[in-house]
């Protein structure tokens, strides 16, 4: 029987090959544009505005401070140094709820290295034990520096989502830190599930 089905797939005229390509091609931009008008339906419905607000010099040296080249491009057998991220105390607001005492970082490798909009880690328990945001312990910021469509991150979580795998939930977020404005950033919120995981191979 396989050999028969291998032998009518073989026979395919040309014709009937640019058929199947063109109905498989359909199916997934059809596919792709379904999750892009859930992303966006999502995302204009629940823009979360984040303010920061934190010592100017800790915020000059968060911003500033990056991974050394060999963490980017590492050595073969060599012991992965630590990271150079710190996390410095901050006021926090998630809309119109304002938490004090938070840990806010620098995050990311090279791509998305930019000083004057930095990707963010925040850390609500960092300097206050069982401090939370509702349930939420963790947020990451992603400046996106390499995507200017601003989607590409929430894109690929929700087609995760929409395959069952565990993924974080992503939406956009409008942020600033110390009054001035940085832009919309992708808004994610921690699994559980793989923060525990990941945690395992990369603490940082």
């Amino acid at each position: 029987m396989i050999s028969a089905l291998t032998s009518r797939v073989c026979n395919l005229h040309v014709w009937q090959w640019a058929q199947i390509t063109a109905i498989l091609l359909f199916l997934l931009l059809f596919t792709w544009c379904e999750l892009e008008a859930a992303v966006m339906n999502r995302a204009t419905e629940t823009v979360t505005e984040i303010a920061i607000l934190m010592d100017e010099d800790d915020w000059d040296a968060l911003r500033h401070t990056a991974r050394s080249p060999e963490v980017v491009i590492p050595i073969c057998g060599s012991i992965p140094p630590e990271s150079p991220y710190e996390y410095m105390p901050a006021t926090v607001t998630v809309d119109d709820v304002t938490l004090e005492n938070v840990g806010v970082r620098a995050k990311g490798f090279w791509g998305s290295v930019n000083p004057e909009r930095r990707s963010l880690k925040i850390k609500f328990d960092e300097f206050v034990d069982g401090q939370t945001l509702g349930e939420t312990k963790r947020m990451t910021l992603n400046n996106n520096n390499q995507d200017y469509t601003r989607m590409r991150t929430c894109l690929a979580l929700r087609m995760f989502q929409k395959a069952g795998l565990p993924a974080s939930d992503c939406s956009f977020a409008h942020v600033t830190v110390n009054g001035k404005d940085l832009g919309v950033y992708s808004f994610l919120k921690a699994h559980e599930c793989l923060s525990k995981g990941f945690s395992l191979f990369h603490p940082a």
